[in-house]
């Protein structure tokens, strides 16, 4: 799941920022095509030459770091000048350059970026143009929440008559049906939870009347 959920995350930013051109350009990922569609097109490719992982409080939240690499190869038809290819390689920077995303549970940092660089000798019919950067990404996984690792947003503080608050001094946060304390809505629910079990009838069902 952790190679999972960050290749998507990478995979999603790159093919978006590519398919915003105008006109939108092919973006090619690791095991999907056999054969490359019409120029241009890029070829996004990711890989971990350095993985490590580290996990951190593994009992109740846990985050994975891993160290990898982002390619971006530029495939564009040959003898049209590079002014196409340099506009492939500076939409790649942008997305290597804002690819950290501080709301997202995978947060990838791109590094330095080596290139664009430009390969135009050869017999084939095409130019490309190669950019790529390291990167390290924290992948954070979803927990369950209980109340006692919650922090209240507005927390208050308030006096009481004794050492331990009770019932009455504790109100409702909305209160509703004349009941202003906690002590007020456990006795409502108490005397409603009274007048069902006196109703109740041999058939194991309540009078609807009484709800």
């Amino acid at each position: 799941m952790t190679f999972q959920a960050l290749r998507a995350h990478v995979e999603s930013k790159v093919y978006a920022a590519y398919q915003a051109l105008n006109p939108p350009v092919e973006v090619i990922f690791d095991n999907t095509f056999e054969t490359p569609p019409d120029l241009p097109y890029v070829i996004c490719i990711i890989s971990y030459p350095s993985t490590t992982v580290t996990t951190i409080c593994q009992e109740e939240s846990g985050m994975e770091q891993i160290r990898g690499n982002l390619q971006l190869s530029c495939y564009g038809p040959r003898g049209r000048g590079m002014k196409a290819q340099e506009e492939f390689a500076a939409t790649g920077m942008q997305v290597m350059n804002t690819m950290y995303d501080c709301s997202s549970d995978v947060r990838v940092k791109c590094g330095q970026i080596a290139g664009p660089t430009s390969v135009t000798t050869g017999d084939e019919p095409y130019v490309v143009t190669t950019l790529s950067c390291p990167f390290t990404a924290a992948i954070s996984e979803k927990t369950t929440l209980i109340t006692r690792n919650v922090i209240l947003t507005n927390p208050t503080t308030r006096k009481v008559n004794v050492g331990t608050a009770t019932t009455k001094e504790v109100g409702l946060t909305h209160p509703v049906g004349g009941m202003k304390t906690q002590e007020d809505a456990n006795q409502h629910f108490d005397k409603r939870l009274k007048d069902l079990e006196a109703t109740h009838d041999d058939h194991k069902g309540h009078d609807a009347g009484t709800y």
